[in-house]
Order: structure tokens, then C-alpha cells, then sequence
């Protein structure tokens, strides 16, 4: 029958009464009527068959997840997966080829639809001892996700993050990723699970889960970037120094929005109908000298990579210039002596951002610094005694160039001079 009426509209509809007879009278005690309903359901899936019997199927699929058997339950998995997956792109085609009703995959009688009403047993199954369940029924909540459901399904997939191998922890994030730009409600929720996703999983995380989640926080409001800065200073403090990813991503958004954290944030979540009141989220402000510290104890752990410890001497930098209206002497000086720590470094990296960030603060005070060589200019055209100090031009183009960081535009600086 299933291969007859593939593609058969008029075969299919001869034989929708027989499917439906069998789907609903085989017994399903032993697994003869079990192997009988599977085939039964693979037949309704593959010929042209009316919404209400491939709903009947995905029922049929929904019964076999609570079976005890977890030969049944993965079968059922993956032949759920298999099923929404062929309809979503049925229904990509039809609208491509501009068809009337292509949208009907959104309806309330279809096998998504239907496949939506065992979404919690689907999510049981993300704790099963055997985790080809577990993989299986992770593959298949990808494709229930959509606009209603995003935050219930994207939670539990952050739980599952939690329990899950750490070799499948990259693809997760990156599926949890896109899931979040498809379908995030709002921009506060988005930066929200991407932060919290870092937190768990940093280390695993790829480098375009990070570069999205920085993106995603520098393109959004100053007060989304205040509480953002705040909640990751928090995840940097209480983290053991093994999230790489979270390490890149906070002291990144630290030394951008460093002034953020001089103030204290206070955040109120709207009212929803179905919950008591939530909790209000409140940052207290910070003294940049505990600022500093924070992320001085980062680039001192053991277990700090270079990579890190790189992007710590920027934010050390741009520090600088964040708190130059602090009034707290004190912390800056010795941000420019953390800069200046790793002149010697044995890593060249290290050591060059260190040199070269020194005579970029100098620069930002007015401050020329003689040559090694004696009696020249230095890199910045200051005088080679260092009395005359630099000139307003070169000073603004300091701050240009700290603006384009993490790359420190010499090029560009020596351009602003000759002009």
C-alpha cells in the first residue's frame, strides 16, 4: 500500500478507510500489534493521506513514547523527527511556489500541531538513562520549538546541558543559539539565555556562540548593556576560571561598559498572568578598584589561557579610559602598571599588546616617552626628551584608536600626526 499510494492522490484515498481501521483496532499488548501499527503509520506518512489520519499516526507515535521499551520509544523518536521535518519542508515549498494554505503546518489539525500535544512526554525523554533516547528525543524538541513555546523548551534544553556529555555540549550551544535568534520573545531574554548558557557550558561554547552573544549585547539599549555588564562581572566572580567562553564575553562587555558597573541597576520584570509577582533584579554599584580586582583575579588563575589573558590587557586598557572620571587615582595607576606588567612577557603576543597599550595610555595623558635608541621621536611623534609631551591631535587619535580595539591602529595615529 505504501508504495502504491505515494504520490497517488486517488489511491491514497481508496485506502485511508483501511489505514484508519487498523490504526485504531490492533491490539497493542504484544509487539507483533506494535510492529503492525509502526508500519501502519510509516504507510499513513508516506502516501498522500488526509491531515486527520497522519494526526491519528502522531498519536499512535505519542502512545509508543510512554511504552517501557526503549527500542519502541526510539523508533518513535525518530520517526516523529523524520515526520515534522518532512512537513516543515512541504509546507517551505508550498510557500515558495506560492501555494494557497501553505501555511497549514501552523493549523490546529496537523501533525505538528498534534506532535505539540506530547511535547511534555517528548521532554521526559531528555531524561532517560539511555541517552540515544536522549539524543533522539534532543533532535525532535528542536523542530517543536516555535514562537508560544521557545522559553518552556529552550529552559529544558538548558537543563539538559547541564546532565549532558561534554562532546555534545558545542552543538547544543550552537542549536541553542539559533534556536534564540529565530524565536527570542525580546532582546532582555536572548542576551539573558545566551549568558546563562556561557555560564554553563563557556567552555564548550564555539567561537561564534561568543561573538553572536557580544554582538547581540553591544547592538542592544545602555540599560540591557548595564545589566548585562553587571550579571556577567557576577558570572566572572563566581566561576572557577574552566568557562573560556564566559571569560571572553564578560571581560570583553567589562572593558566596554566597564562605567556601567559605577552605578547601581535595578530591574523590574513585568507582571504575567499565570505567576506571582516576580522578583526585582537589583546590582549594587562598585567601586572601580573592585572592578579591577575582579578581573585581576581572572588573568591570575592558574588555569587563565593566553587567549584570556590577551583580551584582560584590553580590557586593562579601556579601563582606563572608562574610570579617567572616577576620580580614583589610585586604581589608575595601577591599571597602566598591570598593562606595563607583561612588557617581559615570554609570550611576544603578551608582551607586545603590553608595550604597545603602555604608550597608548601615555599618549591619552599627553605623555612622550623616550626611545630606547635616545634623542628620537617615539611612536606616537612626541619628542625624543619627553618634556614637550604630544600634541592635542596625536592625543585624539589615541582615543580613536582605543575605540577600534582589540587592535591598536599605529597606522592610523601616525596619519592623524601628519595631518
Amino acid at each position: 500500500l505504501r508504495l502504491l499510494g505515494a504520490h497517488n492522490v486517488k489511491a491514497s484515498e481508496e485506502m485511508n478507510d483501511v489505514l484508519a481501521q487498523v490504526a485504531t483496532n490492533t491490539e497493542t499488548s504484544k509487539n507483533a500489534g506494535n510492529a503492525i501499527l509502526y508500519e501502519c503509520v510509516q504507510t499513513i506518512m508516506a502516501v498522500e493521506s488526509d491531515d486527520g489520519l497522519r494526526v491519528l499516526a502522531v498519536n499512535i507515535l505519542g502512545r509508543f513514547l510512554l511504552n517501557r521499551d526503549n527500542n519502541i520509544r526510539y523508533v518513535a523518536l525518530n520517526t516523529l523527527a523524520k515526520c515534522i521535518a518532512d512537513q516543515q519542508t512541504a509546507v517551505r515549498e508550498s510557500l515558495v511556489d506560492g501555494v494557497e494554505g501553505g501555511e497549514e503546518g501552523d493549523g490546529g489539525n496537523t501533525a505538528t500541531s498534534a506532535l505539540q500535544r506530547h511535547r511534555t512526554t517528548v521532554v521526559d525523554c531528555l531524561k532517560d538513562p539511555d541517552i540515544s533516547i536522549r539524543q533522539r528525543a534532543l533532535e525532535l524538541i528542536y523542530h517543536l520549538v516555535n514562537q508560544e513555546n521557545v522559553e518552556a523548551l529552550t529552559a529544558e534544553l538548558l537543563n539538559y546541558l547541564v546532565l549532558c556529555p561534554r562532546e555534545h555540549r558545542s552543538d547544543i550551544c550552537t542549536r541553542v543559539l539559533r534556536v534564540v535568534d529565530k524565536f527570542s520573545p525580546d532582546d532582555r531574554w536572548r542576551v539573558d539565555t545566551l549568558i546563562t548558557m556561557l555560564t554553563i557550558a563557556g567552555r564548550e561554547s564555539a567561537t561564534n556562540v561568543q561573538s553572536s552573544t557580544v554582538v547581540y549585547i553591544s547592538r542592544s539599549s545602555e540599560d540591557l548593556r548595564a545589566y548585562s555588564t553587571h550579571k556577567l562581572l557576577k558570572a566572572l566572580r563566581d566561576d572557577d576560571g574552566t568557562q573560556r567562553g564566559l571569560l571572553n564575553v564578560g571581560i570583553w562587555c567589562i572593558g566596554e561598559y566597564g562605567d556601567l558597573l559605577l552605578s547601581p541597576y535595578s530591574y523590574n520584570p513585568p507582571l504575567s498572568s499565570d505567576e506571582l509577582a516576580p522578583a526585582t533584579v537589583t546590582f549594587m554599584a562598585l567601586e572601580p578598584s573592585a572592578v579591577v580586582e575582579i578581573v585581576e583575579q581572572v588573568m591570575n588563575r592558574p588555569s587563565c589561557s593566553l587567549e584570556v589573558k590577551q583580551r584582560v590587557l584590553t580590557c586593562f586598557t579601556k579601563l582606563q579610559e572608562r574610570f579617567v572620571d572616577s576620580g580614583d587615582a589610585a586604581t589608575l595607576d595601577k591599571l597602566q602598571n598591570l598593562v606595563k606588567k607583561h612588557e617581559g612577557s615570554h609570550s611576544l603576543e603578551l608582551q607586545l599588546r603590553s608595550c604597545e597599550y603602555g604608550a597608548l595610555i601615555n599618549a591619552i595623558k599627553g605623555v612622550a616617552l623616550k626611545r630606547a635608541s635616545g634623542g628620537e621621536d617615539d611612536i606616537f611623534g612626541g619628542g625624543g626628551g619627553g618634556s614637550e609631551g604630544v600634541s592635542d591631535t596625536v592625543r585624539s587619535a589615541a582615543k580613536e584608536a582605543l575605540a577600534r580595539m582589540p587592535v591598536v591602529d599605529i597606522k592610523l595615529m601616525q596619519k592623524k600626526r601628519e595631518e
